[in-house]
């Protein structure tokens, strides 16, 4: 069989194999509830809708929001816009703990965003133009699974000295349950090369995963590009798919968009589930369930990967968050057989590099929680990783972790909120020396896609800092602060590293369906394997034009408004 044919099977299975799951007794009992018929088209991560609805959430106007398992469905966006509008609405406690200027003027941007874009039974939308041009002057740095990245949380795209430019286009289309989605982009870069490979006889444990462009980067690249179908409150998915699991927004340790969106099958509940009867005391649900397969590896080529999250709203101030994932079979290594599966699946032991090998397996566990201060919204988060450990709840010093703390409203300062992150791999019971988190023996280039950081920015064996603090000046515009540093551990790195990022953005609207956004940044690193002390500025002109323009569209209304709107969880 060809090598097209053999990932096609493999593929196929995989998701066969995840529909299996999704389709267990609990599952189908939880889709019983509801008749959700609006097609699965998903909020792109980097989407301004989130820090809205996330900062509505933090100032208490959505109990009942995942945003540890991201991205969300228009329509579950909608709902968490509908539960604003009914808080705004209501003289109770809402009113008395929330910002209601900033709130209100957050609730009419996003319900003029989704007013463009009616419920409709059919329809073909051209959703948004974009391009950028972003310039480095200096050498940046490329390589965050070995010395970390200039550039941060932008899906993978490729960064190097001097012009580097994006042009993309956004496309969606839906007809009754079925939907599709693309985004294609057009990327351009000068050449550049990680050194990982020349240094690995000084560091050893350096792998040379991100492949060189030596001749540059001109290419067409399809960023997303996915069909779904809605059954009952259930989204199934197919294709290249954006994905975040994590509460924090400097980066998740799991899954975030600092590299290009895998391919996978994806079953997600599009919106909160309830138990029935006397179980619904217990709070709302969402679990997503993913299989597929890696890109850009070699160390084994095109492993497979499956994962599930459980995210649980426990009341309305407190979320929690159960993950657990895998890497498994590849090219050369084993079979993908129903064994490999199900000892993959079950397997607690440690055994590796042979046939009955379970896999790279890991674990994630997240929390956020609101606290009740009357006329102070704070937020706490922390999310935590763990490999080959059931939870990294069981093994807090063997874990990765990242705590985090959101002030919607700077006391004093009603326009200004704060956030501070502070991921860091290194474990505190040792130093393994960047073998250990995001590395396996098997998997060496393990939690990577194409040679970008699946997870945090951090990378291996590295302690973290990203502070930001925003001016809203509307609901779209405003000023962007940050500051970032990493510390790479010296059992690493011979020497460790250090880089340290200063930034500022500002984001405005001249008018409502476009957006200008202009930014610095400000980078000095030291890491004595590359070469004494380096500084790079990087800026950027971004223009985003989103028409929503739908050439195609069947007039004939769904009743699905009517369902956003009569749905609520107590």
């Amino acid at each position: 069989m060809s090598g097209h044919g053999t990932g096609c099977w493999r593929y196929l299975s995989l998701a066969l194999l995840v529909w299996a799951v999704a389709d267990s007794l609990a599952i189908r009992t939880c889709l019983a509830q509801g008749t959700w018929a609006s097609p699965p088209v998903f909020v792109s991560v980097d989407s301004w809708i989130y820090p809205a609805l996330l900062r509505l959430a933090a100032l208490r106007y959505i109990p009942d929001q995942a945003a540890g398992m991201r991205p969300w469905t228009r329509a579950e966006c909608m709902r968490q816009l509908r539960e604003a509008e009914r808080a705004e609405a209501q003289s109770s406690e809402y009113r008395e703990t929330a910002g209601s200027p900033e709130a209100s003027s957050l609730i009419r941007a996003l319900r003029r965003e989704f007013n463009q874009t009616p419920d409709a039974a059919g329809y073909v939308e051209i959703e948004s133009v974009y391009t950028r041009y972003l310039g480095v002057a200096g050498t940046p740095l490329i390589d965050g699974y070995n010395f970390g990245q200039t550039v941060a949380n932008d899906y993978g795209r490729p960064v190097s000295g001097g012009s580097n430019a994006v042009a993309g286009v956004s496309i969606a289309a839906a007809a009754g349950r079925v939907s599709f989605y693309a985004r294609t982009e057009y990327w351009r870069a000068q050449p550049f090369a990680s050194p990982a490979g020349g240094l690995q006889s000084a560091a050893p444990q350096i792998e040379p995963v991100l492949p060189a462009a030596q001749a540059g980067v001109s290419r067409l690249q399809p960023v997303e590009a996915y069909a779904g179908v809605q059954i009952g409150h259930w989204s199934l998915t197919v294709g290249k798919q954006d994905l975040w699991w994590g509460p924090g927004e400097s980066g998740a340790l799991s899954f975030s968009d600092n590299a290009q969106p895998i391919y996978c099958f994806r079953v997600t509940s599009a919106s909160p589930l309830v138990l029935p009867g006397f179980l619904s005391g217990l709070g709302s649900f969402r679990i997503d369930l993913i299989g597929g397969e890696l890109s850009g590896h070699s160390l084994p080529p095109r492993p497979l990967l499956n994962g599930q999250k459980l995210t649980w709203n426990v009341s309305r101030d407190l979320e929690l968050g159960f993950t657990r994932w895998s890497l498994f079979g590849g090219a050369g290594v084993r079979g993908f057989t129903v064994g490999a599966v199900g000892r993959n699946l079950f397997s607690n032991g440690a055994t590796f590099g042979n046939a009955v090998d379970p896999g790279d397996r890991k674990s994630g566990f997240d929390f956020l929680w609101r606290l009740p201060l009357p006329g102070r919204p704070v937020t706490l988060y922390a999310d935590l990783y763990a490999d080959d450990e059931p939870s990294p709840l069981t093994a807090p010093r063997r874990s990765g972790f990242n705590p985090g703390i959101y002030l919607a409203r700077i006391p004093g300062l009603p326009r200004w909120d704060l956030r501070v992150e502070a991921p860091s791999t290194r474990l505190a019971a040792s130093d393994q020396g960047g073998r250990f988190l995001y590395w396996n023996n098997v998997y060496r280039d393990a939690n990577t896609n194409r040679g970008y950081l699946l997870g945090s920015w951090v990378g291996r064996d590295g302690r973290g800092l990203a502070i930001q603090t925003t001016w809203w000046r509307s609901e779209r515009s405003k000023l962007e602060f940050g500051y970032r540093q990493n510390r790479i551990g010296p059992a690493f790195l011979p020497g460790g590293g250090t880089q340290d990022d200063a930034s500022a953005a500002a984001t405005f609207n001249p008018r409502p369906e476009v957006a200008v956004r202009v930014s610095a940044q400000y980078e000095r690193y030291r890491i004595p394997l590359l070469g004494g002390i380096h500084r790079d500025v990087a800026t950027t002109l971004e223009l985003t034009y989103t028409p929503h323009w739908r050439p195609i569209q069947n007039r004939g209304e769904s009743p699905h408004l009517r369902r956003i709107a009569a749905f609520t969880v107590n």
